[in-house]
């Protein structure tokens, strides 16, 4: 009798600590749960946090590469435009004239596309410039605005008056304090009049050029002008990632087109629902980072509608990735 006590009194023991240690392990599970739930915060809010970290500086990048692609794109357009209404009487191909703006670049202060909007698109409403001179005029014009520190639209308009017809628009360059002799003035004078225009102009960008050549690449080569040089090209660099950037989404446009008057035909009750769906985003983390890339370059592609869209598009792209943890009618 005494064994089979002791043996009751064993198993009691041994049931006793089993239920102990089973209570330990349910204790332990449950603190590794919620450990472990811990560090998956943890590790998503890090995710975010370096999301964040890198999609800010991408989102301005892609913005100002989506910006310089179209001022490039605008200042060709308008010299495609002069080529065409002039009759390509200039001799050079748009292709030709972008090369030239590109060289002028490299050793000036002046961007490219500043050079096409600003000299080469207004030096080309002057029909009576055209092959080596108007090489020649550029340069010089980009001279003159380093020079006398006016822009360079002023200078190559006032410039191309007075080589676009000597006889009437000479005095004007001295009106500006470029200035000729007596002699020069009237070698000028007499071989526009007897239909030696290219003569004329040649010894009008002779002089300019003795007066003020050089400034431009002076310019370039002082104080921070080297850096203005990297600046620019680099802008040639953004240029062509925005140009990759805007191919990519411009297609995207007409199916923006059609989603907002698909919006625009909606009930206040669903435009209500898709609104507060805005909530999600809160939770979506990545999603959101994402739209907060994309919002800089739909804007400069799209304007404010798109930026309308790309958000409302976000917010149901986040509920649905969500919708199992949506409660109520948002869940349908």
């Amino acid at each position: 009798m005494a064994k089979l006590k002791d043996l009751k009194v064993t198993i009691g023991l041994e049931k006793k600590g089993l239920t102990k240690l089973n209570a330990d392990l349910r204790r332990t599970k449950s603190n590794f749960r919620r450990n472990f739930g811990d560090i998956q915060a943890a590790v998503k809010n890090a995710g975010r946090a370096m999301t964040a970290g890198l999609t800010a500086p991408l989102a301005l990048m892609a913005a100002q590469s989506v910006k310089a692609f179209n001022q490039q794109a605008k200042a060709i357009a308008q010299v495609d435009a002069g080529l065409k209404s002039t009759g390509n009487q200039v001799g050079y191909t748009s292709k030709q004239l972008q090369q030239m703006a590109s060289n002028l670049q490299s050793k000036t202060l002046f961007g490219d596309e500043v050079i096409l909007k600003d000299a080469t698109a207004q030096l080309l409403t002057f029909t009576n410039i055209a092959g080596n001179q108007f090489a020649r005029t550029q340069s010089v014009a980009l001279d003159l605005a380093t020079r006398l520190d006016g822009d360079l639209k002023s200078a190559s308009i006032q410039l191309g008056k007075a080589l676009n017809d000597p006889v009437s628009n000479l005095t004007a360059l001295s009106r500006a304090g470029i200035q000729f002799s007596d002699e020069q003035k009237e070698v000028i004078k007499s071989l526009a009049e007897t239909g030696r225009l290219a003569e004329a102009q040649t010894v009008i960008l002779d002089e300019l050029e003795k007066q003020y050549g050089g400034s431009a690449e002076a310019a370039a080569k002082a104080g921070t002008g080297l850096f203005k040089q990297l600046q620019n090209s680099i802008g040639d660099l953004s240029e062509e990632f925005g140009k990759l950037i805007a191919e990519v989404l411009t297609p995207l446009i007409p199916k923006i087109t059609g989603i907002v008057q698909k919006i625009s035909n909606m009930s206040s009750s669903t435009k209500s629902a898709i609104l507060t769906m805005a909530a999600v985003l809160g939770a979506a983390g990545p999603i959101a980072m994402a739209v907060a890339a994309l919002m800089p370059v739909i804007a400069a592609l799209t304007g404010p509608i798109g930026l309308i869209i790309l958000a409302i598009g976000a917010v149901v792209t986040a509920a649905y990735a969500f919708r199992k943890e949506i409660s109520g009618p948002l869940a349908a």
